[in-house]
């Protein structure tokens, strides 16, 4: 399309494909049926505010079109065309077939959801046997009593994660379902803060908790609060040095826009070795793991971008903003408002 966003030219394909779409006699790519974010990305890349490089689409982008009587998912790229024209910017959309793809993501996702269901019985079975053994903790000596705390979290934590896995899937397939009460973000912080400070010590970090916003009262479900929450400590504790810092603050005030001055805000920051720039934007994305696979070593780059897209994913389902930010250049601070 060139730089007044007419349609000059499209291969056969793509003819077939507008016919298949009802769009046959389209001129201009506002009557192309493409997601909102596309026609916005071709707005950006005509007016010169796009990046230079397309960036990668998403499955959830993809929409289905009739095409030769089978049902096809088509994945719309926007790619610029950086001098069209006296030096003014084009743009070529690309329609990606990604049928296939597409089927294997929902193989995935029902994979995932009944794995997830069959992992829920050991951990309960675990979970019995330990409030058994806690029943006669009195019994115990210090160090097995401590082995015993240990176990218990541990055992919270597996079933945390396959909750999370069960999570996922259910928000992906939008049968995600919240419950919803008030939530005092105080008394919740301190409480997750006291799980994993034990921890924290262990490794000689300083885990800190305050809140400058009182009350800090909301609407929102408390159990997915605690694993947003935990989740972004688990990064914490995993990526900040011997001898740093971590802290969780509850406030009022808007570190980075935009977030409403009038809406508590948790943010986390550790003094860890922060997020670049040119990820933080990114860090919520799907294949935000993928993307960094080669920069860094393969078995932190999962853990790191799986606990933030499960966190993000949360928090938006509870209607929750999030950011990821460099508090200093050495540091992250991750934002719920």
């Amino acid at each position: 399309m060139d730089p007044d966003g007419e349609i000059v030219d499209a291969n056969p394909v793509a003819f077939e494909a507008f016919r298949a779409m009802g769009v046959a006699s389209a001129r201009r790519f506002e009557e192309l049926p493409l997601p909102p974010s596309e026609h916005g990305s071709i707005i950006g890349h005509l007016r010169g505010d796009g990046a230079n490089e397309p960036r990668p689409g998403l499955l959830s982008q993809a929409f289905s079109v009739s095409f030769d009587d089978r049902e096809v998912k088509l994945l719309p790229i926007v790619m610029p065309i950086p001098d069209f024209a006296e030096g003014r910017r084009g743009a070529v959309v690309v329609l990606h077939d990604v049928t296939e793809f597409a089927r294997l993501d929902e193989l995935r996702l029902e994979m995932i959801a009944v794995t997830s269901h069959e992992l829920k019985t050991p951990p309960t079975s675990l979970r019995m046997n330990l409030m058994l053994l806690r029943e006669r903790d009195r019994e115990l000596s210090p160090i097995f009593r401590e082995i015993l705390a240990t176990a218990s979290l541990g055992r919270d934590e597996l079933s945390g994660t396959i909750d999370e896995l069960l999570d996922l899937t259910r928000i992906e397939s939008g049968h995600f379902r919240l419950v919803l009460d008030r939530v005092d973000l105080a008394a919740l912080s301190e409480h997750v803060a006291n799980k994993y400070r034990p921890r924290f010590e262990e490794r000689g970090i300083t885990l800190t908790c305050h809140s400058r916003a009182r009350p800090a009262v909301i609407r929102g479900d408390a159990t997915r609060l605690g694993v947003v929450l935990s989740n972004l400590l688990t990064g914490a504790l995993k990526y900040t040095p011997e001898g740093g810092a971590v802290s969780i603050e509850i406030a009022r005030e808007a570190h980075q826009p935009p977030v409403d001055l009038d809406v508590p805000q948790i943010a986390v920051t550790d003094s860890g070795p922060g997020i670049t720039a040119e990820f933080r934007e990114r860090i919520f994305e799907n294949s935000f793991g993928s993307s960094i696979f080669d920069r860094t070593s393969r078995r932190e780059c999962k853990a790191w971008a799986s606990g933030f897209i499960s966190a993000a994913r949360s928090s938006r389902c509870m209607g929750e903003q999030s950011v990821a930010s460099a508090a200093r250049p050495e540091a992250a601070r991750y934002s719920l408002s």
